[in-house]
């Protein structure tokens, strides 16, 4: 049986705690809070992948102005739909959302610079400047 995946956009659509269960199968946000991840979903620009039942089996954001840039976040596939491409088709309907289009889109990465090369992105050597995380939240837990 052949599953037709849909890709949606939009806060509206996105299931809470189908994310959190997600973004538990990531090294990056395996121990986020389910506040803090609601609160990111309020602040951003929301993108998923559902099954023909209507389960999210894929989530990404952008964080946007909507203005000069976007950053892309949180950019997960259920690891039972892992290999399947979603991923890649994830991140260019990301990409290719109208709000998004003419702006500078940049992400963070310590594990997935090869995925995201195929996508079009670069290495930035010696550009960002950083904080350190100054709170003793859940914002951030790579290893």
């Amino acid at each position: 049986m052949e599953i037709n995946f849909k890709f949606k956009k939009g806060r509206e659509y996105m299931h809470l705690d189908e994310i959190m269960y997600l973004l538990s199968q990531t090294h990056w946000a395996n121990k986020r809070h389910k506040e803090t991840v609601e609160k990111s979903i309020e602040g951003s620009l929301c993108f998923g992948v559902f099954d023909d039942n209507d389960v999210q089996i894929g989530f990404g954001r952008a964080v946007t102005d909507y203005a000069t840039m976007f950053y892309i976040s949180d950019v997960v596939i259920d690891k039972d739909h892992q290999g399947l491409g979603l991923g890649s088709k994830l991140v260019s309907f990301i990409k290719s959302a109208p709000e998004l289009n003419g702006l500078w889109g940049f992400l963070g990465t310590t594990a997935a610079e090869g995925f995201y090369s195929k996508q079009g992105f670069t290495r930035s050597t010696g550009f960002f400047m950083t904080l350190p995380k100054t709170n003793q939240g859940d914002i951030f837990n790579v290893k």
